[in-house]
């Protein structure tokens, strides 16, 4: 009931308390107090000439908030877009730039509320540290968790992209934090020695009766794809990509793709136990018209799921739901050697645990320090954050999951006696990785002078004789389930 000053402007945000980021409301003297500086409710209420009071001290421009507001972020960079009659400027680091904009997204949160997600493609005269286009993503949609994917991207796939948390102007108006995210253009390629590479993916319709949004059932007919035919090249790009995606036999589909590089790709989405990146137009292809083959570009989108929840097997820990339904991925995973190929890479994202939780956790913290700053995005804070410290959570309870998933192993032995010269051993394994049988050894009766003759081996890869003899045989190498068939 307490009258407020005209010349003080009251913030109060509809379902929050009285004190709120930016302002305090002492309800005695009904004196309004500044917390932290933000544009966003600022600009929410449009001061325009309006008096604010900061302490005690009247301003009257916007140059104070900006000294604040650039104290509180100096460590974030900032890019600024000023539209003119002529175009837009982009302002990167004091460093102008010319380019085309967009909203960018399909997902109503980039576009409905009054902060934006936007794509930025810059002209070719003149490029900020190389990059053709970007997207500027909100958090609502993205978040740090897309920063530690790129660099996982980077150290088992070997392709290198650019993504940080940048701080947006529009028309000298704080527009708070996003996500910058460099997009797979030819630049882009070229950057990671693939000149002549092509992208094709299935267009993104969500038009159709398919109540999904990504896929649908003619997500990968050839009329539909997206093809970015960067190398100008025509050998049958569409033909191959549609070959790929019609074959249900592991040997077709393995001529057609790069298998080292599809096992390290499904290594990184199983310990993000992540779908989306391989769904539909989610996923894109690199087509080297070098080699005729394709290899996959992984963009995880800044999701990091349970993987021991939601896709475990009912009948063993193959976790294979994760590929079901899935055209290529789903041939895959079935195939004993790709799955040892891939659990090899995930045996080596397992070693490298310390550095990849590490990696995770600084960039997490930074992110804390920024976010804590900003609240120009439609949740609050502490959202924000505790959404990127649950996905770390998840990230490292997935590693877990999966180390006990290589580490499980039983082997079966049986040997049977088909006469008193001849025996069948047959051993079967029970695991998710290979199986090594350090040493292997047959004994005959002290005084029998025999020669101890193995058969079958050739027809197993998985053996190799290292050494026999009279009494004993030798060997190391992995194991496979199959049966070995000894006679003495």
């Amino acid at each position: 009931g307490a009258v407020v000053p005209e010349n003080l402007i009251v913030v109060k945000i509809p379902g929050r308390s009285i004190k709120t980021p930016g302002f305090e409301l002492n309800e005695n003297s009904m004196r309004v107090t500044f917390i932290k500086p933000d544009l966003s409710y600022l600009n929410a209420v449009q001061i325009g000439d309006q008096l604010v009071e900061f302490n005690g001290e009247c301003v009257t421009d916007m140059k104070s908030y900006e000294a604040a507001l650039n104290s509180v972020n100096s460590k974030i960079e900032q890019y600024s877009i000023v539209f003119l009659r002529s175009g837009f400027d982009i302002t990167l680091e004091n460093e102008s730039y010319k380019g085309k904009i967009k909203i960018h997204g399909r997902s109503e949160e980039h576009f409905l509320e009054s902060k934006k997600s936007f794509a930025i493609k810059f002209s070719k005269s003149k490029l900020p540290e190389n990059m053709r286009e970007i997207a500027l993503i909100i958090l609502d949609e993205q978040d740090v968790t897309t920063i530690f994917s790129y660099f996982m991207v980077q150290k088992y796939l070997g392709f290198k992209v650019k993504a940080k948390i940048v701080r947006l102007r529009v028309n000298g108006i704080d527009q708070g934090l996003y996500l910058l995210e460099e997009k797979e253009r030819q630049e882009l390629l070229e950057k990671n020695q693939l000149s002549g590479v092509d992208i094709l993916q299935p267009n993104a319709m969500w038009t159709t009766q398919t109540p999904t949004t990504h896929t649908h059932q003619f997500s990968h007919n050839i009329s539909q794809v997206n093809f970015k035919n960067y190398s100008g090249q025509k050998n049958g790009q569409l033909l191959k990509y549609k070959k790929l995606y019609s074959s249900k036999d592991y040997e077709t589909i393995s001529k057609l793709i790069d298998i080292d590089k599809f096992a390290r790709f499904e290594a990184i989405r199983m310990v993000h136990a992540d779908l989306h990146s391989a769904k539909g137009d989610n996923l894109k292809l690199f087509y080297n018209n070098s080699t005729g083959i394709f290899s996959p570009f992984y963009r995880s989108e800044g999701i990091i799921g349970d993987l021991e929840k939601t896709y475990v097997s009912e009948n063993t820990y193959l976790y294979d739901g994760i590929a079901a339904g899935i055209p290529i991925f789903e041939v895959l995973v079935q195939n004993n050697n790709f799955r040892n190929l891939r659990n090899k890479y995930l045996f080596e994202i397992i070693k490298d645990r310390n550095e990849l939780v590490d990696y995770f956790e600084v960039s997490l913290d930074k992110f804390i320090n920024a976010v804590d700053e900003d609240t120009s995005n439609l949740l609050s804070q502490r959202d924000y954050i505790y959404q990127a410290e649950s996905k770390l959570k998840l990230f490292i309870k997935n590693l877990d999951v999966l180390k006990k998933y290589l580490d499980y192993g039983r082997v079966y032995t049986v040997l049977t006696s088909i006469n008193p010269r001849e025996y069948v051993l047959e051993i079967d394994a029970d695991v998710n990785s290979f199986v090594k049988i350090k040493e292997l050894n047959f004994f005959t009766a002290q005084d029998d002078n025999v020669l101890v003759n193995v058969r079958n081996l050739e027809k197993n890869t998985n053996f190799v004789v290292a050494q026999l003899n009279f009494f004993s045989l030798f060997f190391e190498k992995l194991l496979a389930p199959g049966f070995l068939q000894a006679y003495d």
